[in-house]
């Protein structure tokens, strides 16, 4: 049985979307507070404030999604690790970036919410103008550019079968993870037909598009939702995500030929087709103290008063700055040492605070704030002695034997500006 607040949670991310329109209304108290975040700076309170807030980000990003990789709750407090990504048509610009979002419930409906979004990637989505290329594209490689990205957008996440004659060449074959082949416009229009009616909300990411000459790689990842039958295996109604690629093929202008490759294992455990690996379970009290252990390390005299760095990390730990899964900041247990080492030169009177700890199974959520003065150079800014406050959070995962296994973090990285470079990490 699903919890309540994942559920009420999951309806409030659809109501962002324009999908449940009365959800709002239902889960929010009119005593509501979101607290003020760089995403909305005014924050919002009750059922309207919210509404008002969506459609402000709705109108600075008209094609927006708020996409879940993990939805955590402890019974009252719902935890959402989610992408915003949407185009900014003011600038050009593309807004990417992961969120962790807390919402608090008394009894049906939320009454406070924390939204922490890696602050630059947000002033870089909603202020600066889009990035040049690396490369420039030749005319034909940005027709093929143009092509792909309709394809994204108004076939496979659209679920358009109108579309096809004009994306796809009448030869076209498509090539998929599981071995099937269908060839044609019929082909075309029932590999998107059937993929939709298994999964109705399922969404294409793009992570990166790679185009050379008359062909095109897209990497991606899928989110949606099992709610019809898909090759036999019966709808269990679980959100997923799967990570893949498509090599597109051009010619005549249209796609001939689409390669699809993705992660079959990991989707057919999450369809219920296989068996999931099971974990070594931990408790949940052993989880919530090494996470807040971990952030505790790094402050003041952290080192003597916390267990051994050994003890609280795993050997092949992964360090996720700004929350994203796909760039790895920090390996193992002596990239982590190495870390805190420079934070304490940098910050030596570097004191941080939980906030408040959530946590189901193996994943832990904490909300965090931290003080400090520079007093030495950090990752090449010089000292300024300038103190400073920042807020945070970090989504972890704790394995077996009661260590840090991965650790997706969001810091304010505008409150400390140069003092970090995990954001251009």
């Amino acid at each position: 049985m699903p919890d309540p607040t994942i559920t009420a949670l999951t309806r409030l991310i659809a109501a962002f979307h324009g999908t449940e329109p009365g959800a709002v209304d239902e889960l929010i108290a009119d005593e509501f507070v979101l607290h003020p975040n760089a995403l909305l700076p005014a924050g919002a309170r009750g059922p309207a404030g919210l509404v008002a807030a969506y459609a402000e980000l709705r109108a600075a990003l008209p094609d927006a999604r708020l996409l879940p990789d993990h939805l955590i709750s402890d019974g009252s407090t719902a935890v959402a690790h989610v992408v915003l990504q949407g185009s900014n048509l003011a600038t050009g610009s593309a807004l990417d970036t992961r969120m962790l979002c807390f919402w608090r419930f008394a009894g049906a409906r939320a009454v406070e919410a924390w939204w922490y979004p890696d602050t630059e990637a947000v002033r870089r989505g909603l202020d600066q103008p889009a990035a040049a290329r690396h490369r420039p594209l030749s005319g034909q490689e940005e027709q093929v550019r143009q092509l792909v990205g309709r394809i994204l957008n108004e076939y496979f996440n659209e679920g358009r079968v109108d579309v096809i004659p004009e994306l796809f060449h009448p030869d076209f074959t498509i090539y998929a993870a599981d071995g099937s082949v269908m060839h044609g416009h019929e082909g075309a229009a029932a590999y998107v037909t059937a993929e939709k009616a298994a999964f109705p909300d399922l969404y294409w990411r793009q992570e990166e598009l790679m185009v050379d000459g008359d062909r095109a790689t897209l990497f991606f990842t899928g989110y949606g939702t099992f709610l019809g039958e898909w090759m036999g295996i019966p709808p269990n109604g679980r959100a997923f995500t799967w990570v893949g690629n498509a090599t597109f093929y051009v010619r005549d202008g249209k796609v001939w030929q689409d390669k699809l490759v993705w992660e079959s294992m990991r989707f057919m455990q999450q369809l219920g087709a296989l068996p999931e690996p099971q974990a070594q379970q931990v408790d949940a009290a052993t989880a919530a103290r090494a996470v807040e252990d971990l952030h505790r390390f790094a402050n003041t005299g952290g080192h003597e008063q916390a267990p051994a760095l050994t003890e609280l990390v795993a050997p092949a730990a992964l360090g996720h700055p700004g929350g994203r899964p796909d760039v790895v900041a920090l390996y193992g247990t002596e990239q982590f040492r190495s870390w805190f080492d420079e934070l304490s030169t940098a910050l030596p009177d570097l004191n941080v605070t939980i906030e408040q700890t959530v946590v189901q199974d193996n994943l832990v959520a904490v909300r965090w704030t931290a003080t400090a003065s520079q007093r030495g150079s950090y990752q090449g800014a010089q000292p300024s002695d300038d103190p400073v406050e920042l807020t945070g959070a970090s989504l972890c995962r704790v394995d077996g034997d009661g260590r840090v296994a991965q650790v997706w973090f969001v810091p304010d990285t505008a409150a400390i500006d140069s003092l970090t470079s995990l954001q251009a990490a």
